[in-house]
């Protein structure tokens, strides 16, 4: 891999990688460091941390959390929490082993499957949820799964070059105490957008009537 300056490329080579080796995927944590995913593993700029030499990682992603989560070629989807590597397959509820994974802004993982399976998984860290053409999916193997800045969670359909999308309807309702009677009795607050985020995410609400709106962010 390598990076471009504005005037010069610079190469890199990736630890744990040989020439020929594809990087398929990479990320930024939460404190700024890069992950890259690749035909043998997972690695840092410094140094190689998982694979074995033979286990491809792609689709890198973090949760609130800041820790690190991964599908793979085979060996179900992983998590990496800055001391322990934790991964979840078959016998853990996943309908396959080779798969693609992504946050929602709820951080919900969802997983998709490259591997003759035409579903998505949802997983809240205590159950798995299974979606079919049933639910609306398309019924085509579903590849890479994006989300959008407005929470719209999108799945590649590898076969048939088509997409589904989902909606979650998902919202905190905040009531307001009774105290503070010179302002609206509540509203409605939707989960940000990215999350997490370095410097810039995005907060929808929806008020009752038309008020002067007043900020304070604490870090």
């Amino acid at each position: 891999m390598g990076w471009f300056d504005g005037d010069d490329w610079h190469p890199f080579f990736v630890p744990g990688t040989f020439i020929y080796d594809a990087i398929l995927d990479f990320g930024v944590d939460r404190t700024g460091k890069l992950y890259i995913g690749h035909e043998n593993g997972i690695s840092t700029l410094v140094g190689y941390l998982w694979g074995d030499g033979y286990k491809s990682a792609r689709s890198i992603c973090f949760d609130k959390d800041n820790r690190l989560w991964f599908g793979t070629s085979g060996w179900g989807i992983g998590v990496y929490d800055r001391q322990n590597w934790t991964m979840y397959n078959k016998n853990d509820g996943l309908l396959e082993n080779f798969t693609y994974t992504a946050i929602d802004s709820n951080y919900n993982i969802w997983v998709s499957y490259f591997h003759k399976q035409k579903a998505v998984s949802r997983f809240n860290r205590r159950n798995w949820e299974h979606f079919t053409h049933e639910n609306g999916l398309l019924d085509e193997e579903v590849g890479p799964i994006y989300i959008d800045k407005d929470g719209l969670i999108w799945f590649a359909h590898i076969f048939s070059k088509a997409l589904s999308v989902y909606r979650d309807t998902t919202t905190t309702e905040i009531k307001i105490p009774a105290k503070l009677d010179k302002v609206p009795n509540n509203f409605i607050l939707y989960p940000n957008f990215p999350n997490p985020f370095n410097s810039e995410t995005t907060i929808h609400y929806e008020l009752k009537q038309d008020v002067n709106i007043h900020y304070q962010f604490l870090i």
